[in-house]
């Protein structure tokens, strides 16, 4: 029996020490804290659920990245869809789960292609997340995990765990994972020494993610943002994404540019390599790139991308005059494009008289409003048990208006005429005096009909500093 208990104790030991920790990716459990959980409302009523994580903090403030569509609605060229507003971006910490912090949207950067965005939130206090654990190794083949899905901060084991399939042309990661659902964009992709991606496709059959070095070369170079992240020292970078002119990837984004057939595919792809600034290339595809702007510059986004890539390009006086001719239904978009421009005098007139209109607009409604509140109220006081529904509507919408006199009287009136009513003593009859063709007669209180106290106190409710607040006062102490 003990020669029994020895050899299972010796086994257990073995097995530990042999490469089969109960939990493979161990840095991922590290790393929950740094994930967050990420619900977004949009003015149409729909609502999108994603995840995010940290990479920096600054002033009691934390820099999230995510998936663009988590946060923002888009265009069919996967840019923010300016028309279409988001309403309301919460964050939920895995260290506080069940409340929820609202984010701050990050509006002025540069509108991209690439499904990635930043995001600002309050710190939590005591709050602690890992800088120390981003990694570049992008072997193929590699084993990956996620952290989030569901709304959960979860981790895939076992067969669930994923591998590095393939990196396409453009630098997009090819992740053979099945446990991943709709829900998991923007968390982070991992391998066993840390961050390796950022998840933007979420499909069980297929999922896809921007290696982390992408995501960080768009947050400090082109946005401008803090990174707080740290490589992982004693990693060996095996297969990563080198950045020199000789480049596979690149060279190989060039070659997926010339063979694109669709217009809008490519100028996404010369976008995308131009930003990137790496390769024997990248002048014919600046050149290439700045065609392709003018050629489609009778589109408003076309028109932004040329003056933010090509402020002194060889056809920038023609997209200023472009935009100028654009702008009469929208000035703001010139003024914004050109403030120094040759038409800016025009365009901040036409602002100035466009807002001048618009505050007379909002004076009319405002009017109409307050005038349908008023026969509202007056409509209410004719009758014997007035509601006091539309009184309260009333003050606070026009705190100034100009019936707030004729309404305090209103009411005033309303609670003099009640304090003469004669009331049984338990207060739930009202005597009716006698008329020509029906004698005096005790009749139950109508609805809203209250004691008389309460007609004293409904005044000081919205008036408390009335002309008669003094006297109700001293009606409603003497009940």
């Amino acid at each position: 029996m003990i020669r029994k208990i020895l050899c299972i104790g010796i086994l257990i030991i073995l097995c530990t020490q042999s490469g089969y920790p109960q939990n493979p990716c161990a840095i991922c459990e590290k790393l929950k804290n740094n994930v967050v959980k990420i619900h977004a409302t949009f003015d149409d009523g729909s609502d999108e659920n994603g995840f995010g994580f940290v990479i920096a903090e600054q002033y009691e403030r934390l820099f999230i990245v995510t998936a663009k569509h988590v946060i923002h609605q888009l265009d069919d060229d996967g840019l923010v869809d300016l028309e279409k507003k988001t309403r309301s971006v919460s964050i939920t910490f895995n260290s506080e789960i069940g409340k929820e912090y609202p984010a701050t949207l990050l509006l002025n950067l540069p509108n991209t292609s690439l499904d990635v965005t930043i995001l600002e939130v309050e710190k939590p206090a005591n709050y602690l997340w890992q800088k120390d654990f981003y990694s570049t190794n992008l072997a193929i083949g590699t084993e990956v995990w996620f952290i989030g899905r569901a709304g959960n901060w979860y981790i895939p084991t076992g067969s669930a765990i994923g591998s590095i399939n393939d990196i396409s042309s453009d630098g997009v990661m090819l992740v053979d994972i099945t446990s991943i659902e709709p829900g998991t964009s923007g968390a982070p992709l991992l391998n066993k020494m840390g961050i390796v991606g950022l998840i933007f496709e979420d499909a069980s059959s297929g999922a896809k993610a921007y290696p982390i070095e992408t995501v960080q070369r768009l947050v400090t170079k082109s946005w401008n943002k803090p990174w707080q992240m740290n490589l992982q020292t004693n990693e060996v970078k095996v297969g990563s994404l080198p950045e020199g002119s000789s480049s596979t990837v690149v060279d190989k984004a060039w070659i997926a540019i010339a063979n694109e057939n669709k217009e809008n595919r490519k100028i996404s792809l010369l976008e995308t390599y131009v930003s990137k600034g790496q390769g024997n290339h990248v002048e014919e595809a600046r050149k290439m790139y700045e065609g392709l702007l003018w050629a489609n510059i009778d589109r408003a986004r076309y028109m932004e991308k040329y003056v933010q890539h090509f402020p002194d390009g060889q056809y920038i006086e023609q997209v200023e005059d472009k935009v100028f001719r654009s702008s009469k239904f929208n000035p703001e978009f010139y003024s914004r494009l050109f403030p120094n421009g040759k038409y800016i005098e025009q365009i901040n007139k036409q602002i100035e008289a466009d807002q001048k209109e618009e505050a007379t607009k909002l004076n009319n409604q405002q009017e109409e409003e307050e005038n349908r509140l008023i026969t509202l109220i007056r409509s209410d006081f004719d009758r014997d048990a007035p509601s006091y529904l539309n009184v309260g509507e009333y003050l606070e919408k026009f705190p100034q208006g100009k019936f707030v006199h004729q309404v305090e009287e209103l009411v005033w009136e309303r609670a003099l005429s009640t304090e003469k009513l004669k009331m049984d003593p338990t207060g739930k009859y009202v005597w009716e005096p006698a008329t020509p063709t029906v004698a005096g007669h005790w009749r139950r209180k109508r609805v809203g009909e209250g004691s008389k106290k309460e007609a004293f106190e409904y005044y000081l409710k919205y008036f408390p500093n009335g002309m008669h607040a003094n006297a109700a006062r001293k009606k409603v102490s003497s009940y």
